[in-house]
């Protein structure tokens, strides 16, 4: 038998040995719990980490996208802005181009109308030294005058006016309607020259001012005449400007009167008309006696003599040359 102390012992041992074993028991429970916290927490972790790994993906998807959009609309904005850039240098080109163009226009319509005024000027400056030199004609007794204006052509060229008036505000009087359409006269350049074809007779004014512009008074006196000259029209320089509008009822001045029907005033009409070739033949006078009293100055000068055959000029005979000399 056993003693109490073995049984002690034992028991004691077995005791040991029980909480031995209940503590590793523990140990191994608390590392199973704790492997599985761990691999649970490791799991909660991982999908925690995927959760975080997803929403920094979105989230960096969503920086990227901003960050593109921002880098497409900044793209698109420069091109909207280049767009509007180089329209507004289309523009501006374009407007620079027309105000270049507009310049280069004024340049060429300064310099054609510098070139007209100096051809103006030219032409004035001739026309007046040629009356200068021309003393014949002046102020009211122009140039475009082919007889010497006499009182007795004045007289009956106003009597020959007064006669056809008068007959014709009788026939508008009785008639207006045949009075318009049967004219005895008409007034003015453009109308003469109009009915050239029925005219019996011009006369028109020595005073019409000057006017040298294309298409002015004297290109229009100087159609007049052309086709007066060509249909053999005679043409008779009397009056005035101002004298014709009065005969005419007409306040205005008028530079010539076209007869057309003289009847009634055929004697007027002739006693002028053989007056003009005597006023021609006086102003054919003048003219040449003008012409040769200013011919020595429009002369040229003497041709110079010619050069020896030394090379030096002879101015004059030779002198003999002495004996002693030689």
């Amino acid at each position: 038998m056993k003693g109490e102390k073995e049984r002690k012992q034992e028991i004691g041992e077995k005791y040991s040995d029980g909480k031995k074993m209940d503590s590793l028991i523990n140990d191994e429970v608390e590392k199973q719990e704790k492997g599985e916290k761990s691999s649970d927490e490791e799991r909660l972790d991982s999908d925690n980490k995927g959760e975080i790994d997803e929403k920094e993906e979105k989230g960096r998807r969503l920086r990227v996208e901003k960050i593109l959009d921002s880098g497409t609309k900044c793209e698109v904005d420069k091109k909207r802005e280049k767009g509007e850039k180089s329209k507004a240098e289309k523009n501006l080109d374009s407007g620079n181009n027309g105000e270049i163009d507009k310049k280069e226009e004024n340049d060429e319509n300064s310099k054609g109308e510098t070139r007209m005024n100096a051809e103006r000027a030219r032409w004035i400056i001739f026309q007046e030294l040629k009356m200068l030199a021309d003393p014949v004609h002046h102020r009211n007794f122009r140039e475009y005058c082919t007889h010497v204006v006499t009182d007795e052509i004045n007289e009956v060229a106003a009597e020959l006016l007064k006669a056809v008036v008068l007959f014709q505000r009788r026939l508008y009087a009785r008639d207006p309607a045949k009075g318009a359409i049967k004219q005895r006269f008409v007034c003015g350049l453009k109308q003469t020259t109009k009915l050239m074809g029925k005219m019996s007779c011009i006369i028109m004014a020595p005073n019409i001012q000057k006017c040298y512009e294309p298409g002015g008074l004297d290109d229009a006196v100087e159609k007049t005449l052309q086709q007066a000259k060509l249909q053999e029209v005679p043409v008779v320089f009397a009056l005035s400007l101002k004298k014709l509008g009065g005969l005419t009822h007409i306040k205005q001045n008028i530079s010539c009167v076209g007869i057309i029907n003289y009847q009634g005033a055929q004697d007027s009409f002739h006693k002028l008309m053989a007056l003009i070739p005597a006023a021609k033949e006086k102003y054919q006078a003048l003219v040449r006696s003008r012409q040769q009293a200013i011919l020595p100055l429009s002369t040229p000068p003497p041709p110079a003599p010619p050069p020896s055959s030394s090379g030096l000029w002879i101015f004059g005979p030779r002198r003999p040359v002495p004996s002693d000399a030689a």
